[in-house]
């Protein structure tokens, strides 16, 4: 027996309305707070439907922020010792020299700023003729 066009309609329809009925908008749906216990949509392993806890997906993006926070803590580390070693280099040299600043103007006309640090020389390998200063340091400011 063929069913006819007027019948499938028919038919969509009361089974679209049912569905409708028995649907819940996922905006009225509960929010939680963590994600114990909460399980995705269900998933096909090995042509069986199966739900997957979102702690099991969550954890890899856990473990990658756990190692992107030891490793910024680390580089935090790195650059205060950074600011203490070049302090303490400043301070080393103004006692022991002269320092002098030099300003660089690019051709773009950007600027650039070093310091050279002047003392006596003994053991040096660059002497300034008739000063007795040599050039032992150069460094960014």
């Amino acid at each position: 027996m063929a069913i006819s066009n007027e019948d499938l309609q028919y038919v969509i329809t009361e089974v679209l309305k049912v569905i409708k009925q028995q649907s819940q908008d996922v905006a009225e749906l509960p929010v939680v707070g963590d994600l114990t216990d909460v399980n995705a949509l269900p998933a096909l392993k090995n042509q069986a439907v199966v739900s997957i806890p979102i702690s099991l997906l969550a954890q890899p993006a856990m473990e990658a922020a756990a190692a992107a926070d030891a490793a910024a803590y680390i580089a935090y580390i790195r650059a205060r010792e950074a600011e203490a070693a070049a302090k303490a280099a400043n301070e080393a040299a103004l006692q022991i020299g002269e320092v002098m600043q030099i300003t660089f103007t690019e051709e773009d006309g950007t600027t650039d700023e070093v310091r050279v640090l002047l003392a006596s020389m003994q053991y040096g390998s660059y002497q300034d003729s008739g000063h007795g200063l040599g050039m032992i340091g150069v460094w960014d400011v």
